[in-house]
């Protein structure tokens, strides 16, 4: 789901993007180019990078030039 944030937010954060899901059912998180940094955070269960290092439970990212692909780890938070 995808939420516009309130005017007042509006020159510093485009959307909010929330993915809600059953822990089985989304096994990876993309994270994608658009020319925007990011803020994740992880209430069910820790993620790991594509090298297989565990990433916080929240995090802020820069832009990035390259997909980048986070699974979900099997330690629970």
């Amino acid at each position: 789901m995808q939420l516009i944030p309130a005017p007042a937010l509006l020159p510093f954060i485009r959307h909010y993007l929330f993915i809600r899901h059953s822990f089985e059912s989304v096994q990876k998180l993309r994270l994608f180019p658009d020319g925007s940094t990011g803020l994740v955070f992880s209430f069910d269960s820790l993620l790991q990078d594509d090298r297989g290092d565990l990433l916080p439970a929240s995090f802020v990212y820069g832009q990035i030039r390259e997909y980048k692909r986070c699974i979900r780890a099997e330690l629970p938070i």
